[in-house]
């Protein structure tokens, strides 16, 4: 299981949902594990990224250089935020 712990979350108005809902978006580099999402002393576990994100995005990474061996491109995973523990 991998560990996630995102600096912010994000309002659902920016993505087209209610407003007073949370949002945390996952790197792709994290798909294919479960994925521990800890933020602010609270725990949620996301099971399968690519079956449960309910959007994504792709963007270019703008530390990417040729030769490098990043990717030139990642994608975010959006999930609702709905914390399972607190610590």
């Amino acid at each position: 299981m991998k560990t996630y712990a995102p600096k912010s979350l994000i309002t659902g108005d920016k993505l087209g949902e209610d407003p007073s809902t949370l949002w945390v978006a996952v790197p792709d580099k994290y798909a294919g594990a479960q994925i521990m999402v800890e933020y602010s002393g609270t725990k949620m576990l996301i099971k399968d990224w690519k079956k449960e994100a309910k959007e994504f995005k792709r963007f270019r990474d703008k530390f990417w250089k040729q030769g490098s061996g990043r990717s030139q491109f990642y994608t975010l995973g959006y999930f609702k935020f709905s914390p399972e523990s607190e610590e």
